[in-house]
């Protein structure tokens, strides 16, 4: 009444082998028939029996592409012994969507910034080293889009990509200068199941200027997207001597203490100044007169990743 026992003659099987035009391959199957239909039934039955591809079915799920196009039976002399032969191919690779190449897509976005340093390179401040607020100006960021296709898209993954600083150098890209803004994934089907990914990365190459330095940095001299703050404070720390208040005499010698910027009268100054990494005064002004600008203090803002998982190359 049907089919007694499908198995797959690994022997015969050709394949998959990979050439110019793409991909082939072929499966053999022997399949044991009861008898009970007349050759004709029996052979188109053996096709279509339980373990024996059908037309259309995939080789195996990291080849998709690599379809049954041709399915064969042939008798077995006057047995009920019938050979399906499964004949596999692909278009040309460039069909195949999981085997295209990375598109580069090269935009900008506009932000605004506090504006620290002017176009000569020199800090924005007023003639007590105080840091004039509320001065803004526009900036352009280069923004890459790469797109590929996926066989799969996990969105918990992509989630803990987001919005994260590369921690090590992609695509010839240093650490710290790109920022995964968002990750954009598109479900297509066509034949078969795959993403449409896009991954916006923002680059900015701006290495820290001059005189700045930097408190527990990971990125050497690219923190682009790190937050930075300037050192300055209305208390600072230096030395005291003997007759200082503050000075015990008890210890002897120079001690480290804590003091409050004050003026000529000896008034506590009631804006912050400039200090150094260290805390320590950085009153005055340099050779050419201007204001000693602050020294930089850094923060985590965006957390460091490592983005070899993704493969980017």
């Amino acid at each position: 009444m049907g089919v007694i026992n499908v198995t797959e003659d690994r022997i015969a099987m050709r394949g998959p082998v990979l050439s110019a035009t793409g991909m082939e391959g072929e499966r053999v199957f022997t399949v044991l028939m009861d008898g009970a239909d007349d050759y004709d039934v029996e052979t188109f039955n053996a096709c279509g029996a339980t373990g024996v591809p059908r037309i259309y079915q995939s080789w195996r799920s990291d080849i998709p592409y690599l379809r049954v196009v041709a399915v064969t039976p042939q008798r077995e002399g006057a047995s009920h012994l019938i050979r399906v032969t499964c004949q596999y191919r692909t278009g040309p690779l460039s069909e195949d969507p999981l085997t295209q190449p990375t598109l580069w897509d090269w935009g900008d976005i506009q932000i605004e910034e506090d504006m620290q340093w002017d176009a000569d390179g020199k800090w924005v401040a007023n003639t007590a080293g105080e840091l004039i607020e509320g001065m803004t100006r526009t900036r352009r960021l280069p923004v890459l889009t790469l797109t590929r296709s996926e066989a799969s898209y996990n969105g918990l993954i992509a989630e803990s990509y987001k919005d994260t600083v590369n921690l090590y150098d992609v695509l010839g890209f240093p650490a710290g200068t790109l920022w995964m803004a968002d990750i954009m994934p598109t479900r297509v089907i066509k034949d078969i199941i795959y993403w449409r990914v896009a991954y916006k990365v923002v680059w900015d190459w701006r290495p820290r200027v001059a005189g700045e330095t930097q408190i527990g940095a990971k990125y050497g001299p690219w923190m682009a997207h790190q937050r930075r703050v300037p050192n300055m404070g209305t208390w600072y720390w230096g030395d005291i001597l003997p007759g200082d208040d503050g000075y015990d005499p008890n210890k002897g010698g120079v001690q480290w203490g804590q003091f409050n910027f004050t003026d000529p009268h000896n008034r506590p100054l009631p804006k912050p100044v400039p200090l150094t990494a260290d805390g320590q005064s950085q009153l005055g002004a340099d050779e050419s007169g201007q204001p000693y600008p602050p020294i930089w203090l850094y923060f985590q803002d965006k957390v460091a990743k490592d983005w070899s998982p993704l493969r980017f190359g």
